[in-house]
């Protein structure tokens, strides 16, 4: 309540005659101390409203609002990922006090709309049409702010649950569901914002990615508990009454000081547990691998510029192979001509009814194949190159976003086809059920890939690489969900080359991820950043380093503890001849990775030996949290035995 509005009080009061002694006022369990035999009591009952009105909703939208301002400063394009640790104080506040304000929901959704628009804005980039996608996105994400204020309150008010327990499982597990909720969207978890202090963030083996945001809420509500009552007062964030109270009026059960000792040694056994895994020995050094980076805006209006990318990307290639690659990776799509597979279909007429915008003709055409083996003959290199391919079946045509391994003389050895498709990118969500989707978007009625139905490991001179393609690098089950699928049995520690009948033998774990990714979609925005960062704790969490190309950047390579390496050789590919060239991946005056520009970089990649307890038990602390969060909301919709003040 408001200065002003104590001064209205106070004159309201006044005014009455007759006064009252509080103390021989009866109570209302709802209200407080009822005025009886007042000669005013309409004066009276303004006075007890006064008294026990809510804060204004004001107040809840500056705290909201707060917290997704500090939330968007935490994460890219500014990354200043240490306001995490307080950002979420404010939203907090909320769930603390005795009562909500007005439209307190309503305002934490604001909030939540303040971090998440201008967070994804990036969205936007590829088509005028995608602002309706940007803005369904953020409405969706900011929901997430009052569910989990909502349900915080019901666990620390009606539960009587440690709010430093109850909070970060609830923020955990609400993570957890938007992973997997319509596909997922993992992205701008509060652990990414930590991606720079490698101690703090090894817990991921562990715990996985989520774990790490438990600890950073954990830390909020130890800084929100010290708090004193007047910054409360300050925020106008109390009744009349709640503010006249002796006492705190709000979780006087919980401890501050047990909170914030729960909190810091949490914090600590994390930073702990952390210099305790880097403690290694220097990984083995594995195979030498050639990132190939071009820089081609993407778009859904085609562009007749086929021969320019296949040449950019040739040309890089060659200049790499100079440093002696074994192998050479291509980014998602970036060879433009399809890979058709009639997959032994001789019947021009079936082909021509599943596929009657290809000529017959094409299915026989071998000359995709041919340029494909010409690329690994010249470098003298095996390459991981992305391409579109069209399977034909006896009752369908089905499309892949995909990838192929080619190996020098051999030609092409293995396919990848992606599996987790990215919604209006690659299909249309629902679009049987709700076809008003498809008027919302410049795609075809059509449009749309085939999801791939295996996980595939590519093999080459001993080492074994799982290709992951565009955003499914950001997903942690899905990754873990491949490297499990592609891990050798003892009885086939010994594989045979397809094409030779050569038997090599390899490791029962995969040694590399491979993620190949199209992000010129995106046009040099803060995508870029927060990509590459959603994709190096999948190196964490599972321990396996991975080398990841995509057009437009941020190629790199990460190892198993989740350091961006500096390759040996980086080649600029858009070199000024009159000016300086640039020869690493950041700029050395704003510490910035590049972006937007042809490159190729090539460095042996660092293997990692150890294990993973996350890898073999996957996400048993989000399901974990997830469960004890459904046992809120089962409390939060029971008829209320206790109510939630």
């Amino acid at each position: 309540m408001s200065t002003l509005d104590h001064e209205i009080l106070e004159q309201t009061e006044s005014q009455i005659t007759q006064p009252v002694s509080p103390s021989s006022l009866p109570v209302s369990a709802s209200r407080g101390p009822v005025l009886t035999g007042d000669p005013n009591p309409e004066i009276s009952r303004l006075i007890q409203e006064a008294r026990t009105a809510p804060a204004s909703f004001l107040a809840a939208l500056a705290c909201s609002s707060a917290t997704g301002l500090m939330l968007y400063a935490a994460f890219f394009p500014l990354n200043m990922g240490y306001l995490a640790w307080i950002a979420l104080v404010p939203l907090l506040a909320l769930a603390r006090i005795p009562r909500p304000t007005r439209g307190m929901y309503t305002a934490s959704f604001l909030g939540g709309l303040t971090f998440y628009l201008p967070a994804l804005q990036w969205m936007r980039l590829g088509d005028v049409s995608m602002y309706v996608a940007w803005g369904a996105l953020a409405i969706y994400c900011a929901l997430s702010f009052p569910i989990f204020l909502r349900l915080t309150r019901v666990s620390i008010h009606r539960l009587h649950w440690p709010l430093v327990i109850s909070a970060p499982l609830i923020w955990t597990a609400l993570e957890y569901v938007r992973a997997h909720l319509m596909t997922g969207f993992s992205w701008y978890y509060l652990a990414h914002t930590q991606f720079q202090w490698l101690e703090i963030i090894q817990v991921a083996d562990l715990v996985g990615t989520y774990g790490l945001s438990f600890v950073i809420v954990a830390a909020n509500v130890a800084i929100l508990t010290l708090l004193p009552k007047s910054i409360y007062q300050s925020w106008c964030l109390l009744s009349v009454t709640s503010q006249t109270q002796e006492r705190s009026p709000f979780l006087a059960h919980q401890a501050p000081w047990k909170t914030f000792g729960f909190a810091v040694t949490l914090v600590a056994a994390t930073y702990a547990y952390g210099k305790l895994r880097l403690q290694h020995d220097p990984f083995p050094v594995g195979p030498r691998i050639a990132l190939i980076q071009g820089n081609f805006v993407a778009s859904l209006t085609p562009a007749n510029n086929h021969q320019q990318v296949l040449f950019t990307y040739e040309d890089l290639s060659a200049q790499s192979v100079v440093y002696h690659p074994d192998l050479i990776i291509w980014p998602e799509a970036m060879f433009r001509y399809p890979l058709l597979e009639p997959n032994g279909i001789s019947s021009e007429q079936t082909l021509r009814d599943i596929a009657p915008f290809f000529p017959t003709e094409y299915w026989s055409d071998t000359s995709t194949k041919k340029h494909l083996q010409e690329i690994a003959d010249r470098t003298g290199a095996a390459a991981i190159i992305g391409i579109n391919c069209y399977q034909a079946t006896p009752d369908q045509l089905e499309s892949f976003n995909s990838a192929v391994m080619i190996k020098p003389q051999t030609g092409l050895n293995a396919r990848y086809d992606k599996i987790h498709l990215v919604p209006f990118g690659e299909y249309l969500p629902l679009y049987e059920h709700l076809p008003l989707l498809q008027k919302l978007t410049p795609l075809a009625a059509d449009f749309g890939l085939d999801p791939g139905h295996s996980a595939v490991s590519f093999n080459y001179e001993g080492f074994r690489y799982a290709p992951v393609i565009c955003f499914e690098d950001s997903v942690p089950h899905l990754v873990r969900d491949i490297l499990l699928a592609t891990k050798l049995p003892d009885d086939k520690l010994t594989l045979k080359d397809p094409v030779t009948q050569q038997e090599t033998s390899y490791r029962p774990d995969v040694d590399c991820l491979v993620n190949l990714s199209n992000d010129g979609w995106f046009h040099g925005s803060s995508e870029h950043d927060q990509h590459l960062v959603c994709a190096l704790f999948r190196c964490v969490e599972n321990r396996v380093p991975l080398a990841r190309a995509a057009n437009m950047g941020i190629s790199a390579f990460i190892d198993g503890d989740g350091h961006i390496i500096e390759p040996e050789t980086f080649l600029d590919g858009d070199m000024d001849y009159d000016g300086p060239m640039r020869e690493q991946m950041k700029d050395p005056q704003t510490g910035r990775f590049h972006r937007a520009l042809d490159a190729a970089l090539v460095t042996p990649i660092p293997l990692d030996p150890r294990s993973s307890f996350y890898l073999q038990f996957g996400d048993w602390f989000a399901q974990t949290n997830l469960i004890a969060m459904l046992l809120v909301g089962v409390s939060a919709i029971l008829p209320r035995f206790r109510k939630v003040e």
